[in-house]
């Protein structure tokens, strides 16, 4: 959830489009996270505490235009909804059926809201209520510093504005500045590498009279596509963002490591489909290593390129 509230890179090609080219796009992401903890072990019987247990269903809608070669300029949107969901007797019955661990699922509410995480940085934290809102709207512009027929390095420059309300977790309440790195390596027609790394800035981490002061971000991306005809390819992503807050609460356990300190690790996994001037997307997304981004994440995605 704190990383939510901040810019972050999108996992984008270098390579722009073509002048003149306008791109309208529309995803939809499906996810459900669920953090608890060891509050207490005295006694005959341990007390866990939830953290985090929510589902979230967000609309991103993304239109970007090529005025000239070699610049792309874009803006992002968000519709964002916070809720209970359904997602909850699915994923244990899952677990259950294979014999894995329900990580104490069972003995909290089944679909409720419920979001509080403490923390040094004085970043709100809380919820326990369905939500639906604006989130913040990202103002991005793409510039190309190198392209060839197999290799294309581009600039990223993003605006975050605060558009959504923070009160019910739709945003920061502050601007975000987000500079970044994007590079595509076409090796052979069949398969691609990409990749991104970023840096982003809050301004309420540079202004000390805020009420809230997160860290400074990093974000890096690694992305794999095969290939495997002219209108399909399969896809793999992974995602690296640090934390931009420290709980001083809940620490991993067997260490001295705090929980929300430790960055996202998530592992994407997709199918792309290209039809004329229309590509889809279909992937599923999982925090493998660290957990501290939703358990899982299901989007679909689509995108029509229009000359104009």
């Amino acid at each position: 959830m704190p990383f939510s509230l901040y810019y972050q890179m999108p996992g984008m090609k270098a390579a722009c489009n073509v002048p003149e080219c306008l791109q309208i796009r529309t995803a939809l992401f499906c996810g459900q996270s669920f953090i608890n903890y060891l509050k207490e072990f005295a006694g005959p019987v341990p007390v866990y505490e939830r953290i985090v247990d929510f589902e979230t269903l967000t609309s991103e809608n993304i239109v970007s235009y090529t005025p000239l070669n070699g610049l792309e300029i874009g803006v992002t949107l968000r519709i964002i909804l916070l809720y209970g969901g359904f997602l909850d007797p699915l994923i244990s019955g899952f677990h259950t059926f294979l014999g894995l661990p329900n990580n104490n699922r069972d003995i909290f509410p089944e679909n409720d809201v419920y979001i509080s995480i403490p923390n040094t940085n004085n970043v709100y934290l809380e919820l326990d209520h369905t939500a639906l809102g604006l989130g913040d709207i990202d103002i991005w512009a793409k510039f190309s510093l190198l392209q060839t027929q197999t290799i294309a390095l581009s600039g990223l420059f993003a605006f975050k504005l605060p558009t959504g309300n923070p009160e019910i977790l739709q945003g920061s309440g502050y601007p975000d500045i987000g500079l970044g790195l994007l590079f595509d390596w076409y090796l052979c027609e069949l398969f691609a590498l990409y990749i991104n790394a970023g840096i982003v800035i809050p301004y309420d981490a540079l202004d000390p009279a805020t009420a809230s002061n997160p860290f400074i971000m990093i974000n890096g991306i690694i992305g794999f596509e095969y290939a495997a005809c002219s209108w399909l390819s399969f896809v793999a992503q992974f995602e690296m963002r640090t934390s931009p807050i420290y709980s001083d609460f809940v620490v991993l356990p067997e260490t001295d490591i705090d929980f929300f300190v430790t960055p996202q690790t998530n592992l994407m996994l997709g199918i792309a489909i290209k039809y004329g001037n229309w590509s889809f997307q279909f992937f599923i997304k999982e925090d493998l290593f660290t957990h501290n981004a939703a358990d899982i994440l299901f989007n679909v995605m689509a995108t029509c390129y229009i000359d104009l």
